[in-house]
């Protein structure tokens, strides 16, 4: 629905109205941009901002793109193994301070004397890009 180009672009205020409609996607289909607007704390000028970032041409659009894709779960969707990466995805969504606790690993990572990573398989071409 929402390309990772078109999200990495948007101002505040539309990272908001993205991160509302991920959380709260259900819901979503049966309001009025309105309802929208009020239970995320944006104007609905700023849906509408996001809407055409996202390349729809207004709520309807975007309401009956969102009810067609609820109704087609995706393979990802349909795939019990990806449950742990949804989840995950998931919180990050929900939680506001995700990006203050990334900051504090990296301020820690940063001010260590000694790091240590480890990796598996493929995962070791990862962890001897630090060495």
């Amino acid at each position: 629905m929402f390309s990772y180009q078109k999200v990495h672009e948007l101002n505040r205020l539309e990272l908001i109205v993205y991160k509302y409609i991920i959380g709260h996607t259900r819901e979503v289909q049966d309001m009025t941009i309105r309802e929208m607007a009020n239970a995320a704390h944006v104007s609905t000028t700023t849906i509408l901002r996001f809407l055409k970032k996202m390349d729809y041409s207004g709520f309807s659009e975007f309401k009956f793109a969102l009810k067609q894709s609820l109704k087609q779960p995706s393979k990802a969707q349909q795939d019990p193994s990806m449950e742990p990466i949804k989840n995950f995805f998931q919180l990050v969504a929900d939680e506001e301070p995700f990006d203050n606790k990334i900051e504090q690993a990296a301020d820690m990572i940063n001010a260590a004397d000694l790091v240590l990573f480890f990796g598996v398989g493929n995962s070791w071409a990862h962890c001897s890009i630090w060495s």
